[in-house]
């Protein structure tokens, strides 16, 4: 069986074995997937466990965001709710004349990437997602982005799923939000250099 046929044969049994352990959270990343070492059909044993359930490391305080464009730290998603720190980022000139507000650089020093990130409480929040909720995230090798439904971007945040291919590896993952009566209708990755 030639690569191509034997990676979609272990991407297509991969999204059914996942689907029947969840199904209401597909934790498949967009792209191609790798062939398990033991041929088709063989399961990875990385595979993620869903539904992805908060950790029991985040600590969740009462908060809301308002209505309109922010920006957070995205610690987790479950499919029904973001767990986000709120901060504020600030971008080119203004970035430094944020930083110098606050203290951070001098009055004649400069800041080596034009952002600052302001992040004065860290707390974390339940901010609960829109049905029209979408994702964007940035894969990594061309830092362009790609887009992910509510159940994909779920998928993400699963114990074992494969995230090298995304920009933010790990979590969490700064970005920009969207929000419309409450409920977050959208989530772009911010690229941080």
């Amino acid at each position: 069986m030639d690569s191509r046929l034997r990676s979609l044969v272990g991407a297509g049994f991969a999204a059914v074995f996942i689907s029947a352990c969840s199904p209401s959270v597909v934790a498949t990343a967009p792209g191609p997937v790798p062939s398990s070492a033991g041929g088709a059909g063989t399961p990875s044993p990385a595979a993620p466990t869903c539904p992805a359930s908060v950790p029991s490391t985040l600590t969740v305080s009462a908060g809301t965001v308002p209505d309109g464009k922010s920006f957070a730290f995205v610690h987790h998603f479950d499919g029904v709710a973001l767990y986000l720190d709120p901060a504020e980022f600030f971008g080119n000139e203004e970035a430094v004349r944020q930083a110098r507000k606050d203290g951070e650089i001098g009055p004649n020093e400069d800041l080596p990437n034009p952002f600052y990130i302001r992040n004065k409480e860290t707390s974390i929040i339940r901010v609960p997602v829109s049905t029209k909720f979408a994702a964007t995230v940035l894969d990594n090798q061309e830092l362009q982005p790609r887009a992910l439904s509510a159940t994909q971007f779920a998928g993400s945040f699963c114990v074992g799923a494969d995230r090298s291919w995304m920009y933010s590896t790990g979590t969490p993952i700064p970005a920009s939000l969207k929000v419309e009566d409450g409920h977050v209708i959208a989530v772009d990755e911010q690229y941080v250099p």
